[in-house]
């Protein structure tokens, strides 16, 4: 509690004052620079008074050149972290950021006397932390020997340095650019609609719009809607003709906007429409679309449920609207009529011979959500010599796009005609075969093909895939199966080839290329190339150059016979994949490459080494490991350790 006691007119004033009344009162002005209020000149008595008892945020700078700072209740949401030790302390400590602007404002009138505004130099304030600029009107406080004892600032509105008709500008362009990236990112007249009602600011609010869009070489437009309107409105009048006596339509004939603040002042001539919409449309704006030729295509139409009226300004920002969504119309139209096209050219390339009753064949053509639906994909269903028999294919052609498409039109042709020539399928493929050969860009193509024939019981399928995935058979009742036989090579990838060789050659083959290391076949022949070789041990170093569970699988030469003899002299010929060798050979040829745990059937272990054992071969051979004459190959891990021998 202040011990000193304010004078008369303070108290009252103190009274009224609020926080800052109450703060005014306890503060010890005995301790301060000013002394206590009783000691004051009575002018600023007076507008210390005022000033808390107004209710306009105001601030009172009192005596120069100190400038104490003192303010009212009204300006303590304006102080932000300046509050609540304000009070008493010097200007200069308070805005010292901003002292050089507001500096010379304040000693400008305490040394001419003259009234100003803050203009372009306002005091800042910080109000819920956010930075505003108030104008102020700064006034000076006469004292009783007409001297400028003190200075008044009263705020009088929040700054507009660019003013509102600027302001309502830059929103509108802001808004606009956003609206513009919405659009241009939608992709059907459906994202259209929803971008420009989801933008409140270039719809004006409107809970409702619609697009309407003349379908080419057609005397109709198609409406799309979106927004607060009745399913059975959006039905009724989704297509209409282009003489309709609907305002969309007459907007497209005309070319010029209408706005209509109440439906029920329209013409005798849209009575119909206004009845029937009136419950939901009582007020709208529509505006012409124009594609870049310029001419009218579509009309964008906004919708309210009350009566409205328009300014110029939400006029003009509604033909901006209308300017940027006729731009992205313009291309959702172009990628529309191009789908179109792929599609039926597609859909008539696959179309599907109807002439059989063997079955009952249903197939969709579904792209990975491209645009254009043109590809390399193929099927076919083909009545074959009997009226229960049916040729199915399913293909593939390597790439995308029209040049796919070629190749796949020609493949189709290709299997449809061979089916017709024969049943098999291995005999179609076959075909297929040697025709892809002659077409560039068919090579690894995949197809499954499918013979049917429902005359038996069961019905029969003979099938075979190239590369294809499994077919997959669903049965009555039971459970879906996958056809995993019947299983070869892509189109035209499955040509045999001859090799020619003199003694000593050899053939190492794998299983894969893994990690792109070299995994082409290391063939050398064996030392002394064209002379006797000592014994008739076979002399082959095997390098693995896949990874540790890769299992290799190779072939040594043709065995000379019994140990000691020459090799014949005749050139021998092998053929890729198939030679003659002793039994030890191909049991130690085996755990060399880490095929020792095979469990296969003899015979079948045998072919898969790639020989077959020669009943003549019945000796006892040396075979050890070894490399080409270079010592070795370059890039390639070592072989496995250890050294297979037969004595």
């Amino acid at each position: 509690m202040n011990p000193h006691p304010l004078p008369a007119d303070l108290t009252t004033a103190v009274k009224l004052g609020g926080e800052m009344g109450r703060k005014f009162a306890d503060f010890d002005w005995a301790a301060h620079p000013l002394g206590p209020p009783r000691g004051w000149a009575a002018e600023i008595r007076t507008t210390v008074a005022n000033t808390l008892t107004s209710r306009s945020p105001t601030i009172v700078f009192l005596r120069a050149p100190e400038l104490y700072v003192w303010h009212n209740d009204a300006y303590l949401s304006l102080m932000g972290d300046n509050h609540p030790g304000a009070l008493g302390r010097t200007a200069r400590e308070l805005w010292w950021d901003n002292w050089d602007e507001i500096g010379p404002i304040l000693t400008g009138v305490l040394s001419t006397g003259v009234a100003t505004w803050s203009h372009g130099l306002m005091l800042p304030v910080v109000s819920e932390s956010a930075p505003r600029n108030f104008m102020f009107a700064v006034n000076p406080v006469l004292g009783s020997d007409g001297a400028v004892s003190a200075v008044m600032a009263a705020a009088t509105a929040i700054a507009d340095p660019v003013g509102p008709a600027a302001r309502e500008r830059a929103e509108q362009s802001a808004g606009l650019m956003k609206l513009d990236a919405a659009v241009q990112g939608a992709g059907s007249v459906a994202g259209l609609l929803e971008a420009i009602l989801h933008s409140p600011f270039a719809s004006g609010d409107a809970p409702a719009a619609a697009i309407g869009v003349i379908v080419d070489g057609e005397d109709h437009l198609q409406f799309e809607f979106a927004g607060a309107l009745p399913a059975e409105l959006r039905d009724r009048y989704h297509v209409a003709r282009l003489d309709s006596p609907l305002v969309g339509v007459d907007v497209i004939a005309t070319g010029r906007r209408m706005v209509i603040p109440d439906t029920l002042e329209l013409p005798a001539r849209y009575s119909h429409a206004v009845n029937d919409t009136a419950g939901s449309v009582r007020a709208c704006v529509a505006q012409p679309l124009r594609a870049g030729s310029g001419r009218v295509v579509g009309v964008l139409t906004l919708l309210w449920p009350q009566t409205r009226r328009f300014t110029d300004s939400e006029l003009e920002l509604f033909a901006r609207t209308a300017d940027i969504t006729a731009s992205a119309l313009d291309r959702i139209r172009l990628a529309s009529r191009e789908h179109r096209i792929a599609v039926d050219f597609q859909e008539h390339l696959l179309d599907l011979d109807r002439g059989s009753t063997a079955a009952v064949v249903a197939a969709v053509y579904q792209p990975a959500g491209e645009a254009i639906r043109v590809g390399g994909d193929w099927f076919s269903a083909t009545g074959l010599d009997h009226p229960d028999r049916i040729g199915v294919s399913v293909g593939d052609v390597v790439g995308h796009g029209l040049p796919a498409a070629i190749v796949m039109s020609r493949l189709r042709a290709a299997v449809t005609v061979s089916a017709l020539t024969a049943y098999d399928p291995a005999s179609v493929l076959g075909a297929l075969d040697r025709y892809a050969l002659t077409v560039a860009g068919a090579r690894c193509a995949t197809v499954a093909y499918a013979a049917i024939d429902t005359s038996v019981e069961p019905a029969r399928i003979s099938y075979l895939c190239a590369g294809h995935p499994y077919p997959l058979l669903v049965l009555p009742e039971q459970g879906p199966v996958y056809l995993e036989a019947g299983r070869r090579s892509p189109v035209a990838t499955s040509a045999s080839d001859d090799a020619s060789g003199e003694p000593g050659p050899a053939v190492y083959r794998r299983t894969d290329r893994t990690g792109g290391r070299d995994a082409r076949p290391r063939v050398r022949p064996a030392q002394g190339r064209g002379r006797r070789v000592r014994g008739s041990a076979c002399r082959i170093r095997v390098r693995r150059t896949a990874a540790p569970d890769d299992a290799p699988w190779w072939l040594p030469r043709r065995c000379g016979g019994a140990r000691g003899a020459s090799p014949p002299r005749r050139q021998s010929k092998l053929r890729h994949g198939r030679a003659g060798h002793c039994e030890a050979c191909s049991r130690r040829a085996r755990t060399a490459a880490g095929l020792a745990g095979d469990n296969r059937p003899a015979q079948a272990r045998r072919n898969s080494a790639g020989g077959e054992r020669s009943r003549h071969q019945r000796h006892r051979a040396r075979e050890r490991l070894r490399g080409p004459q270079d010592g070795g190959d370059r890039g390639l891990s070592p072989a496995r350790r250890g050294v297979d021998q037969c004595q």
